[in-house]
């Protein structure tokens, strides 16, 4: 009977920091959109940009 092999434990410093390496980018997206949703649409209020900017994000900025 063969051996069989397991995966190596993930290192979870590594996935830690590729975590928050994601969450840095999103929040750099999600600011980047907002800003660019005031300058186009002065008059929405913050809770309207807060919602377009995600669903921008969410739908691959489209």
């Amino acid at each position: 009977m063969g051996t069989m092999k397991t995966s190596p434990q993930p290192d979870s410093a590594r996935i830690e920091k590729k975590m928050r390496i994601m969450a840095d980018l999103f929040h750099f997206a999600f600011e980047t959109k907002k800003f660019q949703l005031r300058k186009k649409f002065p008059d929405l209020s913050e809770r309207e940009i807060n919602h377009r900017a995600y669903a921008l994000i969410e739908n691959g900025c489209r």
